[in-house]
């Protein structure tokens, strides 16, 4: 070999060694900074950067979608039930308070964040409201950074709605946004506290926490790599707004005395087990698919003297809690009624013990009194006021851009490596399981069928379960550990082992495989031991389209809304993040030490621009179905004309039209033309709506800022002594008024 070819092979080892090292070093690089969704395990242990007490200093006030303010860190030693932890509690602008869990040796990089039952009110993770999928308790191991916060308000209880009254904002922040601002804020505290965010971000949430589960999955992909939807309460405007009000309505007799008592509960599940307990092939006290179970309640009807039997009026209301809330023409206004098998669990949610008041009935009332629709009713609404008909289904399915979760479009969730586990008990007495299949076969068909679909979300149905948990079925099983390992880059959950325990001692395990899959017995060994089952395909399928008023769910009914002055804003397009706030990241680096801040910031949704002015007719939005009125958030003119008392107003309110382009938005103006109603001069002032007071309407100036107990303080009004009749011709269009 030549001099000249043995410095050319060497030059070129020189350059392949150069590119292996610079290789090495950038994959090195991607590791430290380990953006979250990516595959590194989560075992190695991460160490504080700063002490706990340095956090109560730290400026989140110019986080970017969630101004924040933080309010306490205080160290917690170490006991025999948790590991030590920084505790670390704040707000997030208005009111979503939010209290953050920091390990202080042993995190895992790791963050969970809890989503909260009815309609919340409480921001302490070990409060019941936050309650985990399989009776697991929250993992205070010192491994997990772990979240949860109040819904963006403070509640009496979780029926409790009064907190909605008054305030527009409150009801954005329960609707959609309260989770989404605490995982951004979370997450700059945890990146300020570890100098690091967090390797993999997880979601879990029950009931309402269900719903807001699979709100972060929809509107929010980026916020969490996994998520567990518990019994999702995601159809929210016709669950609290017509079945929560039908459970009560149908068992309540002129007087308002309960029809159905829970002295007839036991009788009714005793005999609809014994109908129906092996229609599976296999009795065992569980009913495998409880729409195979056809017990008519009328083979109970007493011949008799009441005794051991139910009346004609109690046969009429276990039918009516079968069937579920329908119009005068029958036609469902809800996608399915109590199953059957859940007789047991309907003490306290459907029939109310001596004294009390059902907690199905309680939110239903709640719901329609104070956040059902932008309007609220007058203050004596009560239940039986209701109406079960067309025109009022229309009216609450307004709020369903603000509240529900049904887009079955996970498009953006899957591409970044989402993982879904929704799961339900088959024998949910408050939020009937036919809703979730309902919500899953939709998705199914969006994403491209069952097979498209399971690669990235699963659900599980558990018989015999109520609701979050407990039931006569096995109710305990872990989803975190499935879940884990599936984000993490390990295989995808075939089967969740169930446990039922008597006395802390486990006496039944049992398989339960990702829907349609059904659990059969092998034929030998115990029925107790989930060894001896296995998972099945169906021969008979059964329809989970399930017709009613509010099908098919589809995509683009969701309303942003966002505050210009004292005025709130909602349409169908998700608004700019103001470019002058810091982003999560920034802020974290800079508040607590003098680090740098990275380059980039996290991608949040919502990073559309603001089409304030829409010059098209197409990007209108239709109208409901079987609704003319206008849809919720769709573009209209500036300003309604309520009353007019010549040709030559209507002239000049045309002539306005043509003058300013239209808006997508929605004035919170409470119309009451020509009456005072008694509740509206009591309300207090909020900022952005303009109320009638008095006889005079009056617009509200912005409130103080401050901690959440000061936050809707009100500051001196703007008054306007102008006839009411002037005032209401300039008053704004509420979402879908008249």
């Amino acid at each position: 070999m030549t001099k000249r070819a043995r410095l050319v092979r060497a030059r070129s080892a020189r350059v392949l060694i150069g590119l292996v090292m610079v290789t090495l070093v950038a994959g090195a690089a991607r590791a430290s900074s380990d953006p979250v969704g990516t595959a590194t395990p989560a075992t190695s242990e991460i160490a504080p950067e700063v002490s706990c007490q340095q956090l109560a200093t730290l400026d989140l006030a110019g986080l970017r979608d969630a101004p924040t303010r933080i309010l306490t860190a205080t160290p917690v030693a170490a006991t025999p039930q948790k590991a030590a932890f920084c505790r670390v509690t704040g707000y997030v602008t208005p009111q979503v308070e939010f209290e953050l869990r920091l390990p202080t040796d042993g995190w895992t990089g790791r963050y969970l964040q809890l989503g909260c039952g009815g309609f919340c009110g409480f921001a302490d993770p070990d409060n019941p409201n936050h309650g985990l999928p399989g009776g697991c308790a929250p993992p205070d191991d010192g491994h997990v950074a772990l979240a949860a916060d109040n819904s963006g308000h403070r509640g009496a209880g979780s029926t409790d709605g009064l907190w909605a009254r008054s305030d527009p904002q409150l009801r954005v922040d329960m609707g959609y946004r309260s989770e989404h601002v605490v995982a951004v804020a979370a997450k700059a505290v945890i990146e300020a506290f570890y100098g690091r965010r967090p390797r993999h971000s997880y979601f879990a949430g029950c009931s309402n926490g269900g719903r807001q589960a699979l709100m972060e999955a929809q509107r929010f992909p980026g916020d969490f790599d996994g998520i567990i939807a518990g019994a999702p309460g995601n159809n929210l405007a016709a669950l609290a707004g017509e079945f929560f009000p039908w459970i009560a309505v149908v068992n309540a007799d002129s007087a308002g005395r309960q029809i159905l008592g829970e002295d007839k509960l036991r009788l009714l599940h005793d005999s609809v087990m014994a109908a129906c307990d092996t229609t599976d092939g296999l009795e065992d006290g569980l009913i495998q698919e409880p729409r195979d179970c056809t017990f008519d309640p009328a083979a109970l009807r007493c011949r008799g003297a009441d005794s051991g039997c139910l009346t004609a009026a109690q046969v009429t209301v276990v039918r009516k809690f079968y069937q579920g809330p329908v119009d005068d023409r029958g036609r469902r206004l809800y996608p399915a009624g109590l199953p059957r098998g859940s007789e047991l669990g309907w003490l306290g949610y459907v029939v109310a013990p001596a004294g009390q008041t059902g907690v199905l009935g309680a939110l239903g009332l709640n719901y329609l009194r104070y956040f059902g629709s932008w309007n609220n009713p007058p203050a004596s609404f009560t239940l039986q006021d209701h109406k079960f008909d067309t025109k009022t289904f229309n009216r609450l399915r307004r709020m369903s851009g603000i509240y529900d979760s049904t887009d079955p479009d996970l498009t953006r969730f899957r591409d970044r490596g989402g993982k879904l586990i929704i799961w339900h008990g088959w024998s949910d007495p408050a939020i009937p399981a036919a809703s979730s299949l309902t919500y899953y076969n939709a998705v199914t068909e969006r994403m491209g069928g069952l097979r498209a679909t399971q690669s990235f979300a699963r659900l599980y149905m558990f018989p015999g379960v109520y609701h979050c948990g407990g039931g006569y079925g096995p109710a305990t099983f872990d989803l975190f550990t499935p879940l884990y390992d599936w984000v993490e880059g390990g295989p995808a959950p075939t089967r969740v082992v169930a446990s039922k325990k008597v006395a802390d001692q486990v006496v039944r395990t049992r398989p339960v495989y990702p829907y349609p899959m059904e659990t059969r017995y092998t034929g030998t060994g115990s029925i107790d031991d989930a060894a001896n089952f296995t998972g099945v395909m169906p021969t008979h399928t059964h329809d989970d389209t399930y017709p009613w008023l509010g099908a098919p769910f589809r995509s683009g009914y969701q309303e942003w809304c966002r505050w210009e002055g004292t005025t709130l804003k909602c349409g169908r397009t998700p608004h700019r993040r103001p470019r002058s706030a810091m982003s999560p990241r920034a802020v974290a680096a800079v508040a607590v030490t003098n680090r740098p801040a990275r380059s980039g910031s996290a991608d949040y949704p919502g990073s559309r621009p603001c089409r304030d002015r829409v010059s098209s007719r197409s990007r209108r939005s239709p109208p409901p179905a079987g609704s003319s009125d206008p849809a919720p958030g769709r573009c209209s003119s500036g300003v309604s004309v309520l009353a007019r008392s010549s040709q030559a107003g209507q002239t000049r309110a045309a002539s306005r039209r043509r003058s300013r382009p239209p808006r997508c938005m929605a004035r919170h103006t409470p119309r009451y033309p020509g009456r005072t109603p008694a509740a509206m001069r009591t309300w207090p002032t909020i900022t952005g709506v303009k109320m009638y007071v008095d006889h005079r309407w009056i617009r509200l100036n912005q409130t103080n800022a401050g901690p959440p107990e000061e936050a809707h303080k009100p500051i001196p009004l703007t008054t306007n002594a102008s006839s009411r009749t002037t005032m209401t011709r300039l008053a704004m269009r509420w979402p879908g008024s008249k």
